[in-house]
Parts: structure tokens; sequence; C-alpha cells
């Protein structure tokens, strides 16, 4: 009795499927080639050929990007993400927001590597970049360095004394160092300022001043997007 599949047509499958993958993003980038020249000829419609509006034609092709590459994470369609933010910071290289955006969807891949060397650009670029020191903090959580995600999330709070989401995982990261009292202040400080997640976390592990190990405290980071 034949059997259904041989060995060189599973092969032959596998093959087939991978080429497939290659066309789909070879098609995307095609599509995001054809969005960067509609950007272009809309910002040449609009200036004209005046060559002092180059840089704002520049700037608004940059956007156009960084808010197409945003939309594209929000669907957890981190590679793509990653190609459109690529294509942002090739066209202004020394903008940290950019190497930021990528870093934060290298993140959400667990690509931890890469998403310290982007923050790490970011904040050589700005080193008052308050979300670069957050999400390189994010990086440290979730890979259980919890000594180095204190110093970042310290640093963004410095600079902006109102960022909820630095004093909400500098808590967490202090439930993790059993500091029950310091981590209830800065979750309470982090509700404060509406940020609705650190109520929660408050009366699941603060309550009462009785500590609850938070197992799970890393998988919290991050659940919004960018």
């Amino acid at each position: 009795m034949k059997q259904p599949y041989s060995i060189n047509t599973i092969g032959l499958a596998s093959s087939i499927k991978v080429k497939m993958n290659e066309l789909h993003k070879i098609f995307f980038v095609f599509l995001l080639l054809l969005f960067c020249g509609l950007c272009n000829a809309q910002n040449n419609t609009q200036t004209g050929n005046d060559n002092n509006n180059t840089g704002n034609q520049i700037v608004s092709k940059y956007q156009s990007l960084i808010d197409l590459g945003t939309e594209i994470d929000k669907k957890d369609n981190f590679d793509s993400a990653i190609l459109v933010f690529s294509a942002a910071i090739k066209i202004e290289p020394n903008n940290p927001l950019g190497y930021d955006k990528r870093g934060f969807s290298y993140l959400k891949k667990r690509k931890y590597n890469k998403s310290i060397d982007d923050f790490d650009k970011a904040l050589k670029l700005d080193s008052k970049y308050v979300n670069a020191y957050i999400h390189r903090g994010l990086v440290f959580m979730n890979n259980d360095n919890y000594i180095l995600s204190v110093p970042d999330f310290d640093k963004a709070i410095e600079l902006d004394p109102n960022n909820a989401r630095a004093y909400f995982y500098r808590g967490m990261v202090k439930l993790r160092f059993q500091d029950v009292e310091n981590a209830y202040s800065d979750l309470k400080k982090a509700s404060n300022l509406q940020y609705d997640e650190a109520e929660d976390a408050i009366w699941k592990y603060c309550t009462d001043q009785i500590f609850i190990v938070p197992k799970d405290a890393k998988k919290d980071a991050p659940k919004e997007n960018q």
C-alpha cells in the first residue's frame, strides 16, 4: 500500500511554505515602499518644488511610518512593525523615537538583546528620553534582572515625576524584593496618576500590608501599547 506522502513530497511542501513566507515579506516591503511613494507624492503636491520644504517632507514621511508601525504593532504583527520602524530609522537615524518604537516591538517578541540595543541607541541620542528608560527597565524585568531595572525606573521618575508607568513598574519590582511598604507607595502614586492596573496590584499584593509573592509580576509587563 502506497504512503500518501513521500519524504520528497514533504520536503517540497516545506520548501514551498518557506518560499511563501519570503514572498509575503517581499510583498509587504513592496507595499511599504508604495506607501512611502504616496507620502512623497502627497507632500510634493502640497509643497510644490520649494526646496525649503524638504525638511518638512522628511518629517511628515517619518511620522507617517511611525504611525503606521504603531498601528501594526497594536495588532501584534511585530515583525511587520519592526520593518516599518526600520524604514523610519533610515529616514531619520538621529531621532530616538524610531529606535524606542522598534525596541518595544523587539521586547514583545522577547528579542531582548536587540531590544536593549535599540533603547541604548535612543538614550545615546537623547539621554532624557523617558520612554526608553521605562522600556529598557521592562526588558530587565522580563529577563528577571530586577536589580538592573530599578535604576532605569528611578531615572524615568527623576526626569518625569508624574510618570505613572514608571511608578507602577518600580512598585512591581519592589514587590519582588518583598519591600511591601515602598512598593505600596509607588503603586499608590501610580494609582493617583490614573494608572488603572496599579489599584488592582494594590488589592492583589498589598491589602492590609500582607505580602503575597507576585510570581507573575514580570508577566504584567508590558501590557499596554506603545
